[in-house]
């Protein structure tokens, strides 16, 4: 991206996982040019101290929508998303204006996913469809407010 400083000034990266992903926020924490947005359980691997809603970053660049284990237990799924998506994260994106979004597409917190149960402590893990991923992306491409140039990348 600093070799294209002079056409992408911001850059969405958008995680949608059941995991944190601490990594990619570490890399970007400090960095004003990248809003970073987390949707994810707050108590599975990597266990990270700092996936919690107060870590903001720099300028308030880092955003994490942290599902605790308490909100898991009771159940979190598409509906929760959908709301997540439409209360918080649409409007975060058009209000930065990036001209690039990169989602990172983790589906461990879909239904059926062996792995996610077997992290989790008593079930505690989120219970999204298929069909939800694809509805949060096409809710994401048919924004007019929200640039078109995004890519997605698979992860695990």
């Amino acid at each position: 991206l600093n070799n294209h400083r002079d056409q992408i000034q911001r850059v969405v990266v958008l995680d949608w996982d059941l995991h944190h992903g601490d990594g990619t926020q570490s890399t970007f924490y400090h960095n004003p040019h990248v809003l970073y947005i987390s949707l994810h359980a707050q108590s599975h691997f990597p266990f990270s101290k700092d996936c919690g809603p107060q870590h903001v970053g720099q300028k308030g660049t880092n955003v994490n929508v942290a599902w605790s284990r308490a909100s898991l237990l009771r159940g979190v799924g598409d509906a929760e998303y959908y709301a997540a998506w439409k209360s918080l994260v649409l409007p975060l994106i058009r209000e930065y204006d990036p001209q690039l979004i990169l989602v990172s597409c983790g589906f461990d917190g879909c239904d059926g996913d062996d792995r996610a149960l077997n992290n989790s402590e008593n079930n505690a893990s989120t219970h999204l469809t298929p069909a939800c991923f694809g509805n949060l992306m096409r809710a994401l491409k048919q924004d007019p407010k929200i640039c078109t140039k995004i890519v997605a990348t698979l992860e695990g």
